[in-house]
């Protein structure tokens, strides 16, 4: 299976337009702007959309119904419940095809564009490919009508999801079924100001699997290493776990030797929490070694907000695992 990180930005609860969206359900759902998904308890989150939907069902209202499938498809995800999260993305797209209207285009590409990236995840290449291309086509035209018209950030948005979609789609080639992979996204950082992830990377978790407690030294993998003081700790990769990488830009910014082009993997303290692609890096130091020896990326002027986490691993000279 991939397991993919996808930009918090990117995800449907952040993407779509729930505008139309009844206001009594928009309050249900906890839609109301600006949406933290970090205050959602899954669960209950969940329970709450199912009577949403049998509500609006009764009402034959489809576009409500449509968003909602596409809410439920965000919280499945993020609980990893693939399939359950494939069928509401799947919904969501064919009720959106029903209209004719801006939003509605908009919001089916984002349908769409899910269900792709949930057959990705898959490993089911032969469907997700053509409906992510058919998402990119979906963008460009949605992206075309709001380069002349006013609104919400669509044509940002369009960009953004074209771009990360062009970057997962040749890793199809480095992650064969059977293979066990974490993708995250890879953030460039030029001079200390934070920028949109324009990569994706692959991480062969084969490559790091050692028994717990075994000092990295006695490992061969001479492009890898350890950013944490002691014993190799290996990427956790569960639910509730998300990582994403930055690119260095500057030599020796973690280790003498580190050097522009390096990668450095982070397990984001609190994957929730990012609700935006904001704030990368500090405004005095990227990374900051807490009294334990582990070290945090943080940015100070954000109080809290953007992306906190601990550098786990350094790819040397940015290669591609």
């Amino acid at each position: 299976m991939r397991r993919i990180c996808v930009p918090p930005s990117l995800m449907p609860l952040q993407l779509a337009e729930f505008q139309d969206l009844p206001a009594t359900l928009r309050k249900m759902l906890a839609l109301d702007v600006p949406l933290n998904p970090r205050l959602l308890v899954f669960d209950e989150a969940l329970a709450t959309a199912e009577n949403a939907l049998t509500a609006v069902r009764n009402q034959r209202d489809r576009n409500s119904e449509a968003l909602i499938n596409l809410y439920c498809a965000d919280l499945l995800w993020r609980s990893e419940r693939w399939l359950e999260a494939l069928e509401m993305a799947t919904a969501a797209a064919g009720w959106f095809k029903l209209q004719s209207n801006p939003i509605a285009r908009y919001n089916e590409a984002i349908a769409v564009y899910f269900s792709g990236l949930l057959h990705f995840c898959l490993h089911a290449d032969a469907r997700a490919i053509p409906l992510l291309m058919e998402t990119q086509s979906q963008f460009e035209e949605s992206r075309q009508y709001w380069s002349v018209h006013t609104g919400r950030d669509y044509f940002e948005a369009c960009s953004m999801t074209s771009q990360w979609i062009a970057a997962l789609i040749p890793l199809r080639m480095k992650t064969p079924p059977g293979s066990h992979t974490l993708i995250i996204p890879v953030y460039p950082y030029r001079n200390r100001t934070p920028h949109t992830a324009i990569e994706a990377l692959a991480v062969t978790l084969d490559a790091l699997q050692a028994p717990v407690g075994l000092d990295f030294n006695y490992l061969a993998m001479p492009d890898w290493i350890p950013l944490e003081v002691g014993k190799l700790s290996l990427l956790n990769v569960r639910p509730g776990i998300a990582y994403f990488g930055v690119r260095l830009e500057e030599d020796e910014t973690l280790l003498p030797d580190s050097e522009v082009g390096d990668i450095v993997i982070v397990e984001a303290l609190s994957p929730l929490a990012l609700a935006n692609d904001q704030a990368i890096g500090g405004s005095v130091q990227i990374f900051t070694r807490q009294t334990d020896g582990t070290f945090v990326l943080r940015d100070p002027q954000q109080h809290g907000q953007g992306f906190v986490g601990i550098p786990r691993l350094l790819l040397r000279h940015g290669g591609r695992s």
